[in-house]
């Protein structure tokens, strides 16, 4: 606890208009959650852009568009750049400013499906 604030890792289920986050089920602590698999797009793959070049690019993504992108490395031959959600327009833009398979976004909110 800092400040009267309890941290903590939770998963949290609920609606995303695009703005605003509405949760719909209490909170889980991560430790008691079976998350659902998703297909990781980076299993198995390497890319074939030069490590400085990808050192450039993950300057100009984290730094160059705003609030945008949570965290971004360099993985496995790729610029990997997590947002809170994508619906795909944002990975069309990476493709548009840097070529195919150069960077790979990763949404942190996906659809539900069972």
């Amino acid at each position: 606890m800092a400040s009267g604030v309890t941290w903590g890792t939770y998963a949290v289920t609920g609606t995303w208009d695009g703005a605003t986050f509405t949760p719909t089920m209490a909170p889980i602590p991560l430790s008691l959650y079976d998350a659902m698999p998703f297909e990781d797009p980076l299993a198995g793959r390497q890319g074939s852009t030069p490590a400085q070049e990808l050192e450039r690019i993950l300057q100009d993504v984290f730094f160059g568009f705003g609030d945008y992108p949570v965290s971004a490395g360099v993985e496995s031959g790729f610029v990997a750049v997590t947002v809170v959600y994508d619906d795909g327009s944002f990975q069309s833009l990476m493709n548009a400013e840097y070529g195919p398979d150069v960077v790979v976004v990763l949404s942190a909110l996906r659809p539900v499906t069972r």
